[in-house]
């Protein structure tokens, strides 16, 4: 597969996603890269350290978060990934699952579309069920225009009374947001940073901007313990679990394909942490082999996430070696791309898995 000019040759090789989120409330490192100089300091770290292409997110998924509007991502984004561009020879994924915000980064110089909805949030935001036969499917039309490769990651709209709720999207992976930072100096950051949008001349979004930056809702957050309340699995309407992924990730591609996405330039992930509770994240990681049969690139996104947390008891900032666990694993398993926050250890790792397997 050719991502940004490069060639990635999944049969052989593994390849290491560096995650840059230029958010200011991301649940693990929100507020660390939401500057363009820190945000490239960081990249280039990244780079030495082993990550072959990097993920650029715009919008944080933490639980209680509120959507932003296309513009507002667009203006988080667009800086970062022209001056990545312009210093780094590295292919750039962009995390979004809006068609507008993928094209704008496209514009901007992206090489891939990450996308956590799988191709489906045209229809999953479309409250008339009847009209979801005829809905465009705006990203899957986008990507297969732009023919830049994707990443279809599997998750699933929660069957309860949040369903009724299209203010927020809920089928998210629950993360205690708080645990690693200071919540006072995450607020002051965020308000310094909204006060900075409102006088950017090329955004006229004040409004959404200032719900998107709803003070009290991080004071609700920060107010929550350890005790984070987890949503069930049987919330998402599992009938027969491993099957029932399984097929959402067909119709997925089924929609990449009748948009026009050719299958090689279609990757996969099975979705750790979205819309599964932690029996379920383990049994998919017990299950990544099935993915791999479906002979698709797989990426594999555990890091720091609370499928490790809930297992080891421990905060974001203490999941390192559980998520060098789950990566070499999931290599052992067939996956081949790996999606972390700590390039350098998972590297390693992943380099003497590879040699171990390889020796025959």
């Amino acid at each position: 597969m050719i991502i940004g000019g490069k060639d990635f040759n999944f049969e052989d090789n593994f390849y290491v996603m560096g995650i840059l989120n230029v958010t200011p409330d991301s649940f693990s490192d929100g507020g660390q890269y939401n500057d363009v100089d820190k945000a490239l300091f960081r990249v280039e770290e990244m780079i030495s350290e082993g990550a072959s292409i990097i993920d650029v997110g715009g919008e944080s998924t933490r639980p209680g978060y509120h959507m932003i509007s296309d513009d507002f991502e667009i203006y988080r984004i667009v800086p970062v990934i022209e001056a990545i561009k312009g210093r780094f020879d590295i292919p750039i994924s962009l995390d979004t699952y809006k068609a507008h915000v993928a094209k704008a980064g496209i514009a901007a110089g992206v090489d891939m579309i990450n996308d956590i909805w799988g191709l489906k949030w045209d229809s999953i935001n479309n409250s008339n069920e009847e009209m979801n036969d005829k809905i465009n499917y705006a990203m899957a039309n986008l990507i297969a225009k732009a023919g830049v490769p994707c990443c279809i990651m599997h998750n699933r709209r929660m069957v309860s009374s949040y369903e009724k709720d299209n203010s927020q999207h809920v089928v998210q992976d629950i993360e205690e947001y708080f645990a690693s930072h200071n919540a006072i100096h995450e607020k002051e950051s965020y308000v310094n940073q909204t006060n900075d949008i409102n006088q950017a001349n090329d955004i006229n979004q004040t409004n959404d901007i200032n719900q998107a930056n709803d003070i009290n809702n991080i004071d609700n957050i920060n107010n929550m313990n350890s005790g984070v309340n987890y949503s069930s699995g049987n919330d998402y309407g599992y009938d027969n679990f491993m099957e029932d992924v399984m097929l959402d990730i067909k119709d997925s591609l089924d929609i990449a394909y009748n948009m026009g996405i050719s299958k090689d330039k279609i990757i996969i992930d099975p979705g750790i942490g979205f819309a599964k509770d932690l029996s379920q994240n383990l049994k998919v990681m017990n299950h990544l082999s099935d993915l791999c049969k479906l002979c698709f690139p797989v990426l594999l996104g555990t890091s720091r996430k609370s499928m490790i947390g809930l297992t080891l008891d421990l905060p974001t900032d203490e999941r390192l070696e559980g998520t060098i666990a789950t990566s070499v694993i999931g290599y052992q398993a067939g996956c081949r791309i790996f999606r972390v926050h700590d390039v350098k250890e998972n590297y390693r790792a992943l380099k003497i898995a590879e040699a171990i397997m390889k020796a025959g």
